[in-house]
């Protein structure tokens, strides 16, 4: 039974999330499955129908999806009393920890490689992951190995979290790897409105990173950020201002949608911008 179970399973999920290999999909299951233990520790604490901040060490929880607006209406979208963010990374007791944020980390396989990759006790990476379920499986993975235990996830939708709870100047990079290409650009989740917010929210001269598989997409966001006088391209240097399939400072993984793309030969838009 076991081994059937290990069979279907799998064959289910990869019919669903397509563009990921079934090999990754296998030790996803397999790993988040035998870390029952830690996600009844670290997450299953959290109480959805409560339209207020939750968190732990590592996990934060904001209420800010189509769920909680559903069941407890538009008054969650006011501010968080009482929550102090910089406390919760632990700025507050070290002014010169460097914040580091991926937004829409999905299974966290990025993360947890760059984590893996710096070991500087003044870093803190930090993922954005709006699907809870999936935030949950991110950070049990993170915590599963020593080396990557300087890092936390927070479950909410990015544009609100910056809007709501991150305060101004605190980050020193923001990273946003492979996010949906819609064809559509108003359901896109990079646009002038979220660009102005990183911008708030990034130090001076802070990095902007973001990694694409679509060069119409990468297109897309070097125009928005071109126009916008508080970026200015830190690879203008290269030709197209932009380099391809790998960027110094920003690690590769073979897992995940990157190792699927990677292996089925895609080419990978890099973008720096620096904040000024």
């Amino acid at each position: 039974i076991t081994n059937l179970f290990n069979k279907i399973i799998p064959n289910v999920l990869v019919r669903r999330y397509a563009k990921i290999d079934r090999k990754t999909i296998v030790e996803i299951h397999r790993g988040v499955r035998g870390a029952k233990a830690n996600r009844q520790k670290y997450f299953e604490w959290v109480d959805r129908s409560n339209p207020k901040i939750q968190h732990n060490d590592h996990l934060l929880y904001v209420p800010s999806s189509g769920y909680e607006v559903y069941h407890h209406g538009e008054h969650i979208r006011s501010q968080f009393p009482g929550f102090n963010i910089e406390e919760w990374i632990g700025v507050d007791q070290n002014p010169d920890m460097k914040v580091h944020i991926e937004i829409c980390c999905g299974f966290g396989h990025w993360l947890a490689a760059q984590c893996t990759q710096d070991q500087n006790k003044n870093s803190i990476y930090i993922g954005v992951e709006k699907w809870h379920k999936r935030a949950v499986h991110s950070l049990t993975r993170l915590l599963s190995k020593q080396e990557t235990m300087h890092c936390k996830m927070i479950s909410c939708e990015a544009l609100f979290l910056l809007k709501n709870v991150i305060t101004n100047c605190l980050v020193d990079n923001f990273y946003i790897n492979f996010p949906e290409p819609w064809s559509k650009i108003s359901r896109r989740m990079i646009n002038k409105e979220f660009l102005e917010q990183i911008a708030l929210k990034i130090k001076k001269n802070g990095l902007l990173y973001i990694t694409s598989d679509s060069e119409e997409y990468s297109n897309y966001c070097k125009s928005l950020l071109t126009c916008m006088p508080e970026w200015e391209n830190d690879l203008q240097d290269q030709p197209d201002g932009r380099v391809l399939n790998q960027l110094e400072g920003c690690v590769q993984t073979n897992a995940g949608f990157e190792g699927a793309m990677r292996a089925s030969g895609c080419d990978i838009y890099y973008l720096r911008y620096k904040r000024k």
